[in-house]
């Protein structure tokens, strides 16, 4: 368990989160979670009312071995996905990685 302060991204269980996201996308994540050995998966998520991705979701690995070391890391340096504004993407919430099925 991560210690996050409640009001920042809530912790969701696997199958919350992984809902999330279309099922085709599913493997992808659980591959990529095994390839890097991380510890949590980010949902970061378009929140621009006013933009054409509004709503666009990335799944993003975290662990000791990616660029990111924990979400506490990606929350305290404001990680964001996107090259404009319009396209930026915020973690929305995340999941622990030893509730990915081996």
């Amino acid at each position: 368990m991560v210690n996050i302060p409640e009001k920042m991204i809530p912790e969701l269980p696997r199958e919350e989160f992984m809902a999330q996201f279309v099922e085709e996308s599913h493997g992808a994540i659980d591959d990529a979670v095994k390839k890097t050995g991380a510890t949590h998966v980010i949902n970061m998520e378009n929140l621009a009312f006013d933009s054409s991705e509004f709503g666009m979701r990335t799944a993003l690995v975290v662990g000791p071995m990616c660029s990111i070391k924990s979400v506490q890391e990606a929350l305290d340096n404001h990680v964001r996905l996107g090259d404009v504004p319009s396209r930026f993407q915020y973690p929305k919430n995340f999941m622990e990685v030893s509730d990915v099925s081996e």
